[in-house]
């Protein structure tokens, strides 16, 4: 009788149907010819202008998305800056909502992406990119005109970074001044995107520290740290 292994299926599947709903969440809601209040101003900020600024005012350069976005969301200036460069492109409702969903899709591949790095299944890693899905209000996020998906994204990548010095540290090996390098600018990308952030570099930071101190070769704190 022939039997099916249904390990070797299960992954592709599973990546298809990922795909399918990531594709079609984005068809069918990218296009909807409504723009949010929080999301006007977001975008109107980006152009360099205020709500209240005159529509026949020609628009203004990066310096001035990033300082009337900071000055009137309070928000940090990296969304307002991408956005500024992106809306030179396209002013489309679809092209726009493209931006925040690339983010959130490369936040899904981080997180698959730190699964396989903790050896999961690969069937369980490629499930743990559900997880988002899973979640309304992520869901809405993927697409909303704003920062979070955009902080999402460099939160799981901050995560994954930190997972792969962790196993340096712990294997006795030297961190490269290259892995630090790519660990602060994706935690300056993530504070860029919303101050919220700061706590993810906190934990990154507070973490690594620790790990550096409990790996430590001197007796004095490998006694008392790991007491």
């Amino acid at each position: 009788m022939l039997t099916l292994d249904w390990k070797k299926f299960a992954v592709p599947v599973l990546i298809l149907i990922l795909v399918y709903s990531l594709a079609s969440n984005f068809l069918q809601n990218s296009n909807t010819g409504v723009i949010g209040y929080d999301e006007g101003i977001y975008i109107i900020n980006a152009m360099g202008h205020y709500e209240d600024t005159p529509i026949e005012q020609p628009h203004g350069n990066w310096l001035d998305s990033i300082e009337k976005g900071m000055m009137r969301t309070g928000d940090p200036p990296g969304s307002f800056f991408i956005l500024h460069f992106w809306e030179k492109i396209s002013m489309s409702e679809r092209w726009l909502r493209l931006l925040p969903f690339i983010f959130f899709v490369v936040g899904i591949i981080t997180l698959i992406r730190i699964s396989i790095l903790l050896k999961l299944p690969p069937v369980i890693s490629v499930a743990m990119g559900y997880l988002p899905l899973a979640s309304a209000q992520s869901v809405y996020h993927s697409i909303e005109l704003r920062a979070y998906a955009m902080e999402l994204c460099f939160t799981y990548l901050a995560i994954y970074v930190s997972i792969k010095l962790f196993q340096t540290i712990s294997s006795g090996n030297t961190i490269k001044i290259k892995s630090w390098l790519w660990f602060t600018v994706i935690l300056v990308l993530g504070v860029s995107s919303r101050l919220s952030s700061t706590v993810t570099t906190s934990a990154c930071y507070g973490t690594l520290l620790f790990c550096m101190v409990y790996y430590s070769k001197r007796s004095v704190f490998n006694r008392d740290i790991k007491n």
